[in-house]
């Protein structure tokens, strides 16, 4: 406006770049709540509806006394809730990478060589960490597919056995 190039750059610099690292800030977080509230409601209606529908055929033939009531298990809300957490932790933590590493582009920060080394920084924790990522995945499995829960008696070995106290991503507990 005022014909002036130094004052239209300072005006940029103060008043255009924080307003849009607080855009980028305000739509990180309106997506992460949406992202999060999807992972709820999209396990929530997995344990729902995909298994009833392909039993649709068996229910109908069933008498009804031995039909489900349509509640929640214990056993499966667990498993829903597990299930959720990780898949919202993991959102999350890419969500707020992304905005992080557009705030620092907009603060005017090369991007490539740091993009470069959390790469070479990731391959090397990826080497490091590969009986960590395997209980991670080997506990999504055992959720996912029910493998064991809460109060059941499992046999390890053929001379260990116990009963199920608790159930995690990485561990499980046995008394």
């Amino acid at each position: 406006l005022t014909g002036d190039k130094t004052t239209a750059e300072a005006a940029d610099f103060l008043i255009g770049k924080p307003l849009s690292i607080l855009l980028i800030v305000i739509i990180a977080v309106v997506v992460n709540r949406l992202a999060r509230r999807a992972v709820k409601r999209t396990l929530r209606g997995l344990q729902a509806g995909g298994l009833q529908e392909r039993l649709g055929n068996v229910r109908r033939a069933t008498p009804d006394a031995l039909l489900e009531t349509g509640q929640i298990s214990v056993r499966a809300e667990q498993r829903i809730e597990a299930l959720s957490s990780v898949l919202r932790s993991m959102i999350s933590a890419t969500i707020l990478l992304v905005a992080l590493i557009m705030v620092l582009g907009e603060l005017g920060v090369e991007l490539g060589p740091l993009i470069a080394g959390a790469g070479i920084l990731g391959v090397a924790l990826g080497f490091g960490s590969q009986s960590l990522v395997r209980d991670f995945l080997s506990g999504i499995f055992i959720l996912v597919e029910d493998q064991f829960g809460i109060g059941d008696i499992v046999n390890l070995d053929g001379t260990t056995s116990g009963v199920v106290e608790a159930v995690s991503l990485r561990t499980t507990r046995l008394r």
